[in-house]
């Protein structure tokens, strides 16, 4: 049996009453600075997600040479992690730090032992560094000689400009294809003001 439902009363349907005016909002555009912090904290917070990206082209370039993929190395990584983020807190670009530390300091530093033999010579690892920013250019305003604006870079444009770097460079090629290397680590570390210091270790 359908029993019909009564239609409520207008008393009980009655709408409440609205009151509104315009609305007011306080807001401004973020300054270049502000813009570049957030993007820099962004940034900070992949750089396992960029050395993982590296990586991964690292051993594209490797297949494409009919060369075995390196096996990632966590070891490795910590190693190249220090020597980029000591590269950036010391204001410095090379393989060997203003106190002399070279990349076999560094090896015996964190107790790591590489030793790979070949014919007559043992080879004990390699290294590869790069520089690069998180963005690709910037926006000048002449009259106040402030920076306006930035293009930013993305991780897959970052990986494929230190690969393809390194890749245009005869000895960092060298190092990426030497045939008898079977593993790698890759260590990523940004400054607040946006450059990216890149190390990759192998053994």
């Amino acid at each position: 049996m359908i029993q019909k439902i009564s239609q409520p009363t207008s008393e009980l349907i009655r709408k409440p009453e609205v009151m509104t005016d315009i609305g007011k909002s306080l807001f401004r555009y973020k300054t270049s600075e502000e813009i570049l912090i957030e993007k820099v904290t962004e940034f900070k917070n992949n750089t396992n997600i960029l050395e993982q990206k590296i990586h991964l082209l690292i051993n594209e370039e490797r297949r494409k040479n009919n060369l075995n993929s390196l096996t990632w190395d966590e070891d490795l990584a910590k190693i190249a992690r220090y020597h980029s983020k000591d590269m950036a807190t010391k204001d410095y670009f090379a393989h060997e730090s203003p106190e002399g530390e070279d990349l076999e300091t560094r090896y015996k530093k964190f107790g790591y032992f590489c030793r790979i033999s070949v014919g007559n010579l043992i080879y004990s690892g390699a290294e590869n560094i790069f520089l690069h920013y998180i963005y690709d250019s910037y926006y000048y305003d002449p009259l106040t000689g402030k920076i306006t604006g930035y293009v930013f870079n993305s991780l897959d444009d970052i990986s494929y400009d230190v690969v393809t770097g390194w890749m245009n460079s005869e000895g960092h090629r060298r190092n990426i294809l030497t045939s008898f290397f079977r593993k790698e680590g890759i260590g990523v570390y940004i400054n607040d003001d946006g450059k990216i210091y890149v190390t990759q270790n192998f053994c």
